[in-house]
């Protein structure tokens, strides 16, 4: 039997944005790690990130498509020019299961 869901009472809903739930918030000492923050709703995250002043880092398999993604949008000025590939099975290789 499914457990019904209950409103958590947190103020937001379903027209909420990413934006809407930082606003107010200085992210500017924050690091955010977005996992598919270049295509859909991580896309939109990762704004909303940038808009609040974090650094965000965002993993990609797809370099050239995350690299488009994030250098296209309306807010581009916002984001850091830095950009660096990495093999996480490297540092994953060491990680205790």
């Amino acid at each position: 039997m499914p457990t019904p869901q209950v409103p958590i009472g947190s103020g937001f809903g379903p027209d909420t944005t990413a934006s809407d739930v930082i606003r107010g918030s200085d992210l500017t000492s924050k690091v955010a790690i977005v996992t598919g923050g270049y295509t859909g709703i991580g896309l939109e995250t990762t704004r909303a990130f940038l808009r609040g002043g974090a650094k965000v880092i965002v993993p990609a398999r797809d370099h050239a498509k995350a690299t488009n993604a994030l250098i296209t949008w309306e807010n581009a000025e916002n984001a850091k020019d830095k950009e660096e590939q990495c093999d996480c099975g490297s540092w994953l290789q060491r990680l205790p299961y």
